[in-house]
This record gives structure tokens, C-alpha cells and sequence, in this order.
């Protein structure tokens, strides 16, 4: 027989749906009976199981998932089930949000002004306010409400309002709480207004604010010393603040919190310096020395007094700005003394002060010195001898100058030759505080030699000849020195020089009445000139060139004759083509720059060119008269010579005016110009041409008109 034992199923009850609130934890109190004892807990979140998800009555604690989705499911199912398949059940949780209350933050209010209330309440239907303290509100149960602080509150410095949530599910009601303080009014004391000076004007501030902090400010241009950041500090003024004359500060605290800006200004005036004014300078006689003293004092004082370095007395008082001053005898020994005003009543000023020196003079005395002779060329010196620092002028009935001026104590005067007829009178006034004197010096202004020198050198000898030339004064000496250690005492000396050379010769001259002049000048003696020159062929055929390559030395001038009449040639080296055949002479004449010469010759031989026929080369001929009278002889004047490869003859009256030009050799002058007869008279031509082997000719000569 078999026995079938039937297990009941398991039975398993999770529990009745429910709610939560957001900040507490679920109690379970599962069952599971039947064919099972023991069960799983699982959630669909991501809460905790306290003390296991395997206890039947565990604790269960929302995870931040649970919270954000607002509900959660948990599950248990049955374990130990034999035979029986598991059984499970399951409990579904909503979470509820409990209202959450936000009064603000903490806030400061200055007296007893109203507090402005900002509630929030979340979660919830609404909320109501309540104080700690004794004020009212406008309307507790707005959120956005204004507190009005009683006197006690206000009193105590502070107090705390709470917002409280309206009841709303079962999660129950939330409250905050805010601290309103209360801060006293701002106060605020810049000082009062004062003044300083100009020569002292630093400016001393020293403010009080209730927050024991604050900063100054001005429109001025000055600095603040050490911070403009400190209740207590100095300042400078600028320029254009002692232009202004007051300066206007402002102070202002920090740290109000919300208490309104508050400030306090000052005004500090700053009063002109003290300019005191002593007068210029004094200068008083020795026969008169009261002093008449005239001060001022203006700008920052009115009064002053005087002082002095001296022992005399002050005249009715020291403290009269005007008033006088009387010398002891100890004060015009000493011959000057100061005197100083000085600003008195300066209130907030330093003390000014401004000095005059008091000079004591004595009566003019001068003496411009004793009568002497002098020489018409040289400077005579002037000295003046006088008493004390006054003036000095010289004048003169003379026709000379005064140098460097005419004012200074030591002076020059230059003789005019018109000075010598008669004795120069000059004459010295000199001028102090006390009057004026004069003082005459004569001076007899002899008459000075002026000279020159004239001289000729001799070419082949190198001996010089001499003249000086004298005017003025009666001649006592003379002398010469010829530059080469030579010399000689007579007007016209000779010298004859041993070498060429440059030599600096002086002329001394002295009249009986000692006076003098002299002259030097460089003299030049040349050595004489060589002359010689090498050619490039002495033997050539017809229209070949010679080059001619001067080796003269000591020339400074050439002259050439290449023997053919041609006329003579002036450069230095050069080159000539000869036009017929022959033996010529050239000549070489070689100057030096006194006009010394020399001359060197060679021949030169001229053979005709067998492979050319020769063409008769003439130089131009021109007459030097012509008689244009119709007889048919000699009636045209024309250049000969030739041929010409370029042709210019030009004819001029005596005037310089032009009167006919031919550039063909075939055209002559007929004696008129324009169609009239020109008269009988001495007219000039120019000729310049070149003939067919490249010889050029310039000539300008007289020559005559004939009728």
C-alpha cells in the first residue's frame, strides 16, 4: 500500500499596499505559511533590507532611486518549498514628499526699517509666519510679507521669524528660521572747516565714522598722506587747489551693510602766502644818512617789523612799515648794513621776510691820471683811480676811440691822425649817490711813420733791390731784414740772395720822436729755367706728326716757333704736322714767374712723300691796308693763303661794332657796311681757320682803310 502525503502550498502575504513618507523607512511584516516557513525579500528600487532581506518583519530604507521615482515595489517570495513550487507576493509602496519651509537667509537692517520676508514653501499648500520677538507682520500667511520690528526687538539687535508649513499629508508640517539684525544708522563727522597758508599748507584731516572706516575724496589735485583710505591722514595741495584757494573733502564709511550712503564734507581755505616787500636797495651819503624806509606787506598779513645786522635806531618804531632808520657811526664804518622786514599776525603762515642793503658813500673823487705823449698808432691806456661804486664815463674832444667802451674804469684810446695838430683832451666824470666830479688828462699824440716797401729781383744775379717808401714823422732809422740772416740800415738797400727760395722780409722804421712802423712780405727768388725738350722723330716725311715733350725745369711758361712762320705755340707739350718738306728750327722758349727766360732749338728735316701728291699749304696772309677807290688795285681786302679746310674773317670799327664776316675764302670786305662807304681810319680783323693738313691759325691784327 502506498501512502501519498500532500503537502499544502505555501502561502505567502506580502503585506497591504501602503504610503511612506520621503523621510522615513518601511516596517515589513510578511507571512509565509502552508508548505513553507522561510521567504526572499527583493525590491524593485534600491532600499535596504535591516537586518537581511531574508527576515520576515525586516526594515526597509528607500535608496535615492526609490525617492526620485516616488514609489517602489517589494517582493517576497517563499524558499524551503520541498516540493512545491515558490510562492511569491507582492507590496507596492508611494512615497509621499513632506512640505519643505526656506525663510531666507539671515539678513541686516539699519534702525527699524520694515524687513522684507521672501518664504518658500515646497511640497506643500502654503505656510505661516511667527516671530520670537514682539512685532507684526502685514500678513502672516503671505509668503512675501513685510515684518514691522518692534522697539524692544530693535532694542534687543535682533530677532528670529520662523515660516511654518501648512499641514499637507501625514508626513507632517516643516519649519526655518531667519535672524534679523538690527544695525544702529550710520553717522559720519569730516571735521570743521578751517584754513592754512600757502607756505604751510599741508592739511591735517581727522574723521570718525560710526564703522570706525571710511575714504576721503576731493575734486582737487593735492595727494593724500599716507591713504585717502585712512580716517586720520594729511594732504597736499596742488596747484590749482592754492589757485582755487580751498579745497573741499568729502568722507564716507565703508561697511554700511544695507544701510543708505551717508557723507560729511569739510572746507579747508588756504590763505595767500605773506609777500613782503623791504624796497630796492639804498645807497646814502655820509652827509646826510637818514634812512627813509618804505616796506609793504601783502596776501596773508598786514604788519610787519624791522630788523637789521647794524646798531642804529628805528624811527618812531621798528614795527611802522614806514618809518626810518638812523646809522650809528659802528654802521657806516662798516660802509654797508642790512635791513629786514619780516611779516608779523601770519595766523597759520611761516613768517616772510624780504632784505634792502643800505650802502654809505662818500662825495665823488677821480682822478683819470697825468698828461703823456703817445705815438699816432698805438692804443693809449686810460686809468681811472676812484672812491666807492659809482660810474664811470670818458669823453674826449679828440677824433679818436675809446675800447672796449667808454664806461669802464681801464680803457684804451685810439689816436685819429687828425689827434696830432693839437693835444687830446680827455676827460673823466665819475658819478655816485652823493653827486658827480670830473677829471681831465691831456694827451699829445705824435705823428707815426707809415711804410711800405717796393722791390726788384735780377733774374741771372738773384740780387734784390729795395726802396721803402716813408710818410710821417722825421725819420730816425731804418732797418731791413732780408729774411736769410742778412740785413741792412740804409732806405734803399741791395741784397744778393745765395739760393732760390721764399723770403719773409721786414721793414723797421723810427721816427726821432720814437715812433714806429712796420712791414713784412714774402719775397720769391727764382731759379732761372732750363730749357730743353725731346721730340718723337727729328726726321719725318710730309704729313707725319712730331710730338714735342718739354724737360725744361724751373719753367712756368712755354712758348714754341716751329720754324715754318706759323707763328708761336703756348702749351706746355706738344705736336705738330708739317706741311711742306725742308729743314726747320724748332724753337723753345721757356719763362719762370719773374720773367726769366730760356731757349733750346733743334732741327727738324721734312722729307716730301714720293706717294703723294702735294698740294702748296700756305699759312693765311693778311694785309695791313687796302684802298677801296673803284681803281681796281688793292680794292677788296681778302686772306691769302690756304686752302682752307674751315674759314672765319670777321672786321670791327674802332668802336667794336661788327661790320662784315666771310666763312668763304672767295668773299672780301669792300670798305662798306649796309651799302655806305665806312671812313678812312684804322679798323681790327679776326681770323680764325684751318688749313687742309689740320693746322689752325688765330689772328687778330690793325690794319688801315685807305681812300
Amino acid at each position: 500500500m502506498v501512502v501519498i502525503t500532500i503537502t499544502p502550498s505555501p502561502f505567502v502575504f506580502a503585506g497591504n499596499d501602503t504610503t511612506i513618507c520621503d523621510s522615513s523607512n518601511l516596517q515589513l511584516n510578511g507571512i509565509i505559511s502552508g508548505g513553507a516557513s522561510t521567504g526572499l525579500w527583493t525590491s524593485s528600487g534600491d532600499g535596504n533590507f535591516i537586518p537581511s532581506n531574508t527576515a520576515l518583519n525586516a526594515l526597509y530604507t528607500p535608496g535615492s532611486t526609490d525617492l526620485l521615482n516616488g514609489s517602489f515595489d517589494l517582493y517576497l517570495q517563499s524558499t524551503n518549498n520541498g516540493d512545491c513550487i515558490a510562492e511569491d507576493d507582492t507590496l507596492s509602496i508611494l512615497i509621499l514628499s513632506a512640505p519643505t519651509a526656506n525663510a531666507g537667509i539671515d539678513q541686516i537692517v539699519c534702525g527699524s526699517s520694515n524687513v522684507n520676508l521672501s518664504g518658500i514653501i515646497t511640497g506643500g499648500s502654503g505656510g505661516q509666519w511667527s516671530t520670537l520677538g514682539t512685532g507684526t507682520f502685514n500678513n502672516p500667511l503671505n509668503l512675501n510679507t513685510d515684518y514691522n520690528p518692534s522697539n524692544a526687538d530693535t532694542a534687543a539687535g535682533s530677532v528670529q521669524l520662523i515660516l511654518t508649513s501648512d499641514p499637507f499629508n501625514s508626513c507632517g508640517q516643516d519649519m526655518d528660521t531667519i535672524l534679523i539684525t538690527f544695525m544702529d544708522l550710520p553717522t559720519v563727522d569730516a571735521g570743521l572747516d578751517y584754513s592754512v597758508c600757502a607756505n604751510n599748507d599741508t592739511i591735517s584731516l581727522a574723521g570718525l565714522t560710526s564703522s570706525g572706516t571710511g575714504f576721503w575724496t576731493t575734486i582737487g589735485d593735492g595727494i593724500f598722506i599716507p591713504s585717502d583710505s585712512l580716517l586720520i591722514t594729511n594732504y597736499i595741495p596742488g596747484s590749482q587747489d592754492e589757485l582755487n584757494g580751498q579745497v573741499i573733502f568729502e568722507l564716507t564709511p565703508l561697511n554700511l551693510q544695507n544701510c543708505p550712503i551717508v557723507i560729511d564734507s569739510i572746507i579747508v581755505t588756504i590763505s595767500p602766502t605773506p609777500i613782503v616787500d623791504a624796497g630796492s636797495d639804498i645807497s646814502v651819503c655820509l652827509n646826510n644818512l637818514l634812512v627813509s624806509l618804505s616796506g609793504s606787506v601783502t596776501g596773508g598779513s598786514s604788519t610787519g617789523v624791522w630788523s637789521t645786522n647794524g646798531t642804529g635806531t628805528f624811527i618812531p618804531d621798528s614795527i611802522f612799515l614806514n618809518t626810518n632808520y638812523q646809522p650809528s657811526n659802528s654802521d657806516t664804518a662798516l660802509g654797508l648794513i642790512w635791513l629786514a622786514l619780516t611779516s608779523t599776525n601770519n595766523v597759520s603762515c611761516f613768517a616772510e621776510s624780504d632784505t634792502l642793503i643800505v650802502t654809505f658813500d662818500s662825495a665823488p673823487i677821480a682822478d683819470a691820471g697825468l698828461d703823456f705823449t703817445t705815438c699816432q698808432t698805438d692804443t693809449a691806456l686810460l686809468v681811472a683811480t676812484v672812491n666807492g661804486g659809482g660810474t664811470t664815463i670818458w669823453t674826449t674832444s679828440g677824433l679818436g676811440i675809446f675800447t672796449p667802451d667808454s664806461a669802464s674804469l681801464s680803457v684804451g684810446y685810439i689816436p685819429n691822425a687828425g689827434d696830432t695838430a693839437a693835444p687830446v683832451e680827455i676827460i673823466l666824470t665819475y658819478t655816485n649817490g652823493c653827486g658827480s666830479v670830473m677829471d681831465t688828462v691831456y694827451i699829445t699824440v705824435l705823428p707815426s711813420p707809415v711804410v711800405s716797401m717796393d722791390y726788384s729781383v735780377d733774374c741771372a744775379t738773384f740780387e734784390a733791390q729795395f726802396d721803402a717808401i716813408i710818410s710821417g714823422g722825421t725819420i730816425q732809422s731804418v732797418y731791413w731784414d732780408f729774411g736769410d740772416g742778412g740785413s741792412d740800415t740804409i732806405i734803399s738797400p741791395s741784397h744778393i740772395y745765395a739760393t732760390d727760395g721764399t723770403y719773409n722780409v721786414l721793414l723797421f722804421v723810427t721816427t726821432t720822436d720814437g715812433c714806429s712802423d712796420s712791414i713784412s712780405q714774402n719775397i720769391n727768388i727764382e731759379a732761372l729755367p732750363i730749357a730743353d725738350f725731346d721730340v718723337s722723330d727729328s726726321v719725318i716725311t710730309i704729313g707725319n706728326t712730331i710730338f714735342f715733350n718739354d724737360t725744361s725745369t724751373n719753367a712756368s711758361s712755354w712758348e714754341w716757333d716751329f720754324g715754318d712762320l706759323t707763328g708761336s705755340y703756348f702749351p706746355e707739350d706738344t705736336n705738330y704736322t708739317y706741311s711742306a718738306p725742308g729743314t726747320y728750327t724748332v724753337l723753345l722758349i721757356v719763362y719762370n714767374n719773374s720773367g726769366c727766360s730760356d731757349s733750346a732749338t733743334i732741327q727738324i728735316i721734312v722729307e716730301p712723300n714720293d706717294d703723294v701728291v702735294e698740294i702748296p699749304i700756305y699759312p693765311p696772309a693778311i694785309p695791313t691796308a687796302f684802298t677801296p677807290n673803284g681803281d681796281g688795285f688793292n680794292d677788296m681786302l681778302f686772306v691769302r693763303g690756304g686752302p682752307f679746310e674751315s674759314f672765319d674773317l670777321r672786321v670791327y670799327n674802332e668802336w667794336g661794332n661788327e661790320l662784315f664776316m666771310a666763312l668763304d675764302q672767295n668773299e672780301g670786305w669792300d670798305g662798306t657796311y649796309k651799302g655806305n662807304e665806312q671812313p678812312a681810319g684804322t679798323y681790327m680783323y679776326l681770323f680764325e681757320g684751318t688749313t687742309i693738313d689740320g693746322t689752325k691759325y688765330s689772328m687778330s691784327s690793325d690794319f688801315s682803310l685807305i681812300r
